[in-house]
């Protein structure tokens, strides 16, 4: 009621009791007087009620003006849909947004057609739901020629003027996060490609909780799932080798403390099958607590097995090389030297026996002609181990294996030395198993057992005994030589398999040594899968030991 209505009705009844009956009548009787005077503070409060009802209309109008602007003008597409699904109010920018045109519902036009049924199923939800519900639609963009990806919060509510359920929905453009999200996920899946068929993942350490996220390939590469990896730091450093683990310990303890501005290390870890890997371990501090403390370390976990593989060999490749280079400058100094001087003597000789052959007796002429045959015998000895070892350094022998009967096979090697043996008087002992078998390479065995039993003679003295003697241990067969003679120092046995190192002396009976005897003797035994060692003490004789394998 507006207020000039409450003055009309003021008016007409102050007419009335103005009248002369009608005041008298109310001033006589105290019933009607305290009715006029509600009645008057009755139509007071009235028309102050009725000036705050006013004011708050006009509040409201103003209000719903506001929201009209805003809804239509705000930069945020806003739309008013019924529960079908069909416009009911729009503003601007969704009209922009949508390719709005008014004779066509563009819910059914622009959307990508696959995403349709998924709109009217967003409806239901919303209005089956006392919140807002959020979903993402593609939205073809006829302006631009391209598929816009949207994000629809909708919300149901009662419409005041029509009291029908109506579904309000703010639309966002999404698009260039749809797009970021979609690049993002290809480089995802194309750095996860690469980890899973290389040999690196990455980590996360919270440095206070000591746990590790990890990407699964590092679980993968050390044969594990990651169920059963772990996370806890200090059970994952149990894997480590324990020649390694202090160093990986204080290669992360320099890092989190300031002194090294990365953490990196090599070492190995154990894998599922009790094997180990050696691994690259690189990683720095990404977050600090707001004390200034570590709290978290990534870093790249890398498996470099294949390449630690590939520097052992070639680390034994360029061994090999020196050892060739070694070996080829002692070849040279032999042939300079060791093969010069005899074959300079037996010249000489020759020359003195060709110039004085009529002036000579027998005698001096059978003694000129012993000297040259010895000499040449030492010369063609020192060519033949010349040869055997060229042929031993060279990788070329190939093993080919027979059974033999060793004591009889020992006998036949005893047998080449009868001669030279006599000559010092030196007898040998054999002793063994009678009928034990031997699976191997006789042909390297024979040079074995010719160079080890020649050096027993060489250094054995007159009158004395060279001891040969073989058991079985095992699934080997050990062998030993054993002589009275001359012995070795500790310096002296350290060189005798040395290609670094010349060793070779006189026998007791001034026998000239090659040098190479008992590196041909350790190469053979190698390859035949087996071991040499010695013991030795001056003036008390030498024992060679070495195994072979029975098969």
């Amino acid at each position: 009621m507006k207020i000039q209505d409450f003055e009309k009705i003021r008016s007409k009844i102050n007419q009335i009791i103005s009248n002369e009956e009608i005041a008298e009548l109310i001033n006589n009787n105290e019933y009607l007087k305290t009715i006029i005077e509600e009645y008057n503070t009755a139509i007071m409060e009235l028309e102050m009620q009725s000036i705050e009802l006013n004011q708050t209309q006009l509040n409201l109008e103003t209000e719903r003006q506001k929201y009209k602007d805003l809804f239509y003008n705000s930069p945020v597409a806003f739309v008013v849909l019924d529960t079908n699904g069909n416009i009911v109010d729009i503003n601007s920018t969704a009209k922009i947004l949508l390719n709005y045109k008014n004779s066509e519902n563009p819910f059914l036009t622009n959307l990508v057609t696959t995403d349709i049924p998924k709109f009217y199923g967003f409806l239901q939800e919303v209005t089956k739901s006392n919140t807002a519900i959020k979903k993402e639609f593609g939205l073809y963009d006829k302006n631009s020629d391209k598929n816009l990806q949207l994000e629809f919060v909708g919300v149901k509510f009662n419409d005041p003027n029509t009291y029908q359920e109506k579904i309000r929905i703010v639309i966002n453009d999404i698009t260039e996060r749809y797009e970021l999200q979609l690049k993002t996920e290809e480089i995802y899946q194309q750095l996860t490609s690469m980890l899973m068929s290389g040999n690196v993942a990455w980590w996360r350490m919270n440095v206070k909780t000591k746990t590790v996220d990890y990407h699964p390939r590092k679980a993968e590469i050390l044969g594990y799932i990651p169920e059963e990896f772990g996370r806890d730091v200090y059970k994952i450093l149990e894997l480590v080798h324990p020649e390694d683990l202090e160093d990986a310990k204080q290669a992360m303890r320099d890092h989190l403390e300031g002194r090294t501005k990365f953490y990196e290390i090599v070492y190995r870890t154990k894998t599922k099958d009790g094997q180990y890997k050696w691994i690259m371990d690189r990683g720095q501090i990404a977050k600090y607590d707001t004390n200034g403390n570590p709290e978290l370390v990534i870093g790249i976990f890398t498996d470099i097995t294949d390449i630690k593989k590939v520097e052992e060999l070639l680390i034994q490749e360029k061994n090999k090389l020196l050892a060739a280079n070694e070996a080829k400058s002692k070849l040279v100094s032999i042939l300079s030297h060791d093969l010069r001087s005899p074959f300079a003597t037996i010249l000489n000789y020759l020359q003195l026996l060709n110039e004085r052959f009529d002036i000579f007796d027998d005698i001096k002429k059978k003694e000129i002609i012993n000297i040259v045959y010895e000499t040449s015998k030492s010369s063609l000895n020192l060519i033949e181990n010349l040869l055997e070892w060229v042929r031993s350094d060279s990788d070329k022998i190939q093993v080919k294996k027979l059974k033999v009967e060793i004591n009889g096979f020992l006998k036949q090697q005893l047998d080449v030395f009868e001669n030279s043996a006599k000559l010092k008087n030196i007898t040998f002992e054999l002793s063994g198993e009678k009928n034990l078998m031997i699976n191997t390479d006789l042909n390297l065995l024979s040079t074995i057992i010719r160079n080890l039993v020649s050096n027993a003679v060489k250094f054995s003295h007159k009158n004395s005994a060279v001891y040969i003697d073989y058991n079985k241990v095992d699934n080997m067969i050990v062998f030993s030589i054993k002589d009275t003679g001359i012995g070795m120092n500790q310096e002296q046995i350290n060189n005798l398999f040395s290609v670094s190192h010349s060793f070779s002396r006189r026998g007791t009976s001034g026998e000239r040594g090659t040098g190479f005897g008992l590196k041909i003797v350790k190469e053979y035994i190698n390859k035949l899968g087996g071991r040499i060692w010695v013991t030795s003490e001056e003036n008390r004789g030498t024992t060679f030991y070495f195994s072979l394998p029975i098969e």
